[in-house]
């Protein structure tokens, strides 16, 4: 990644590099296609490129919205504090001699997690994302094969995993770097606090060290390893470049848009691609908010806090909210009254119009009544569970993707009478 180009080819490389993608988004603009339905996209290189422009240009808005403790609010960090900190940890990962190397990243949704992902891939090396579901025999293996030598865990259960990886011998691991721990545990034996390191890279910063901010990126990097199990079961590791991810977060806002000040609630792993593409990677392009749920069974209760504007999910999630809003609909009402709301929402999905403001004003409001765009991915779903969601008033439409293309292939757009919720979508 770091290598060493004089000041003149590197402005070179990434004026050509600008340049391309310039040709790519006119081409866009020109498009006939009508379902292309947000064509105007700013230009960026690369994903560390891709949070200094919005860092630039949206320096107050929140990146992220996290709660951290359960009886406080949810906690805003702007994209000036996430840029700051993310040079910082960029810094001190350069300092412990990491550059080029692989480093994994594990454990829940987070602002730490997304910092760090960003601070890995923008100057120090390749980011491999890990499952927090895997078994420790299953995390040593990936240590092994993604040839990680240090690893980021967001949390302690997954921190005492990775001390016993390390001192297994197995593996050519490092540095564990946990961001639950304030102190760092035995800096010797390479078991670091993350807050520490953060702490030092400013540190180093105040003294004038620009290594990290001044790390050269190229978009043909490297950037992420995901390990998947695809059809047969075997982990394969799918190597993603910064164009790759760049430019299918950029693109897949043809279909759909995220705008400053929207809102994406982020229930789904960010180690999946489909949710570190879709709504992480597309909030730091677009400046929108990421919103960190905190797991499954405060879905509801952080949804009507947060208020979010924009939902990606599975179609389990979906159809969950689906289900429960039926039967909330039919304790309401009278057999023969659900019978005609039945009939009112199969002819709204045949006719394409929303239902009126007085049937759907309950549903909009199960979604912190500001929600205007959902999606679902990562399994196909019953296209009139989503027509009747649009009967409300939202954009629920369906995409398709898989890793190997970062991941986004094809998705509907978000316009109803260009909807095909029967099928994945429009390449």
């Amino acid at each position: 990644m770091s290598r060493k180009y004089t000041d003149a080819e590197y402005r070179n490389i990434k004026r050509r590099e600008r340049e391309v993608i310039e040709q790519m988004l006119n081409e866009l603009k020109k498009s006939k296609d009508k379902r292309f339905l947000f064509k105007e996209k700013h230009v960026v290189t690369d994903l560390k490129d891709m949070l200094n422009y919005s860092a630039d240009e949206h320096p107050d808005l929140p990146l992220f919205m996290q709660k951290y403790k359960p009886n406080q609010p949810f906690r805003e960090i702007s994209f000036r504090q996430a840029r700051e900190d993310v040079n910082a940890i960029g810094t001190g990962l350069l300092d412990l001699g990491l550059e080029d190397r692989h480093i994994g990243l594990i454990g829940r949704n987070s602002s730490e997690w997304g910092e760090s992902y960003l601070a890995i891939v923008g100057g120090v090396g390749v980011v491999v994302p890990l499952d927090r579901e895997l078994n420790e025999s299953e995390l040593t293996q990936l240590t092994v094969k993604g040839e990680l030598e240090a690893v980021i865990t967001i949390n302690n259960k997954y921190y005492e995993i990775f001390k016993r990886i390390k001192a297994g011998g197995e593996t050519n691991l490092r540095y564990v770097i946990n961001a639950d721990m304030d102190e760092d545990e035995d800096a010797e034996a390479g078991l670091l606090s993350w807050k520490k390191l953060r702490e030092k890279g400013r540190h180093m910063i105040w003294n004038g060290d620009r290594r990290y901010i001044d790390a050269q990126v190229v978009n043909t990097d490297l950037a992420s390893i995901i390990f998947t199990s695809g059809t047969t079961g075997v982990s394969k590791g799918v190597m993603l470049s910064h164009r790759n991810l760049m430019l299918d977060t950029i693109l897949v806002q043809s279909m759909f848009e995220a705008r400053p000040k929207d809102i994406c609630f982020s229930v789904l792993p960010m180690h999946h691609c489909y949710e570190c593409t879709a709504t992480f990677l597309s909030c730091v392009y677009s400046g929108a908010t990421v919103a960190f749920c905190r797991g499954l069974k405060y879905i509801r209760k952080d949804i009507l806090e947060v208020k979010p504007t924009i939902l990606l999910a599975v179609p389990a999630i979906i159809e969950n909210f689906h289900n429960k809003i039926r039967r909330s609909v039919a304790d309401k009402l009278s057999p023969k009254q659900m019978k005609a709301f039945e009939i009112m929402d199969r002819e709204a999905s045949r006719l394409k119009v929303k239902l009126p403001k007085k049937v759907t004003k309950d549903i909009e409001a199960v979604f912190g009544g500001r929600l205007h765009t959902l999606i679902s991915g990562g399994a196909p779903i019953d296209g009139a569970i989503l027509d009747s969601f649009c009967n409300v008033g939202f954009n629920a439409i369906q995409g398709y993707g898989l890793s190997e293309c970062a991941p986004i292939v094809a998705l509907n757009p978000a316009k109803r009478k260009f909807m095909k919720n029967a099928s994945a979508g429009h390449l």
